[in-house]
């Protein structure tokens, strides 16, 4: 994809969010080999399961809004994808800025796993007030202006080794299913679990190359 006026990222801040039970502190590896790629980066802190879609959706606006920064670039693991759709879906005033985003397993169609809990008493503990979004996840009307792209992985290690099986493939906690969107411009699968997606050397290649490119490849076709 070559849009013109939106590619050449560098002058961006790449914004990192996190998914669900993590504190940001798991995003520090990835945000590092951002760094050396050249990338101005900050992340995003918030609390996926004690505070709902729509709070957290608050919290992004106010954080995106104290960065100077005229162009924002996201890279967004698993809930964090959500909740970034959701702000797009709201038309919120700093999504105008941003040039690019990567999601990583992201359960853009909902999660599997997620329905198969539904309102048992463990799904509740486990996903708190995050469990209605997870559940039927975000769709967008429109197609973005800007390039989107989804790493999922492939090694069904986690809860998915139990209630996905027959599912079809996953990273052990999200299918690659549940991260279809047709607005996403390009998709690509790599051999790793679901929090591998964050420790991954090549998935950090390829964000970068996302971010900088519009492509997973080297240079934007």
């Amino acid at each position: 994809m070559n849009i013109p006026g939106i590619l050449n990222n560098h002058a961006a801040t790449v914004i990192l969010v996190h998914g669900l039970w993590m504190t940001g502190l798991e995003m520090r590896l990835l945000e590092a080999r951002l760094r050396r790629h050249g990338f101005s980066t900050e992340i995003f802190r918030y609390f996926s399961r004690n505070a709902s879609l729509s709070a957290n959706t608050t919290r992004l606006q106010r954080f995106c809004s104290r960065i100077k920064s005229d162009k924002l670039c996201f890279v967004c693991h698993s809930y964090g994808g959500i909740l970034l759709c959701n702000c797009l879906k709201q038309k919120l005033a700093f999504t105008r800025k941003i040039r690019s985003s990567v999601f990583l397993g992201s359960p853009l169609q909902g999660a599997t796993v997620a329905r198969m809990l539904g309102d048992t008493i463990a799904g509740a503990f486990a996903m708190g007030k995050s469990r209605s979004a997870l559940i039927r996840g975000c769709a967008l009307d429109v197609r973005p202006w800007f390039p989107t792209g989804m790493i999922t992985g492939t090694i069904n290690i986690g809860l998915g080794m139990f209630f996905l099986p027959g599912k079809g493939e996953s990273d052990g906690m999200v299918t690659v299913h549940d991260t279809s969107a047709p607005w996403i411009s390009e998709r690509i699968r790599v051999g790793t679990t679901h929090l591998g997606l964050l420790f991954s050397g090549q998935v950090a290649v390829l964000t970068a190359n996302f971010l900088q490119a519009g492509s997973f490849s080297r240079h934007s076709p």
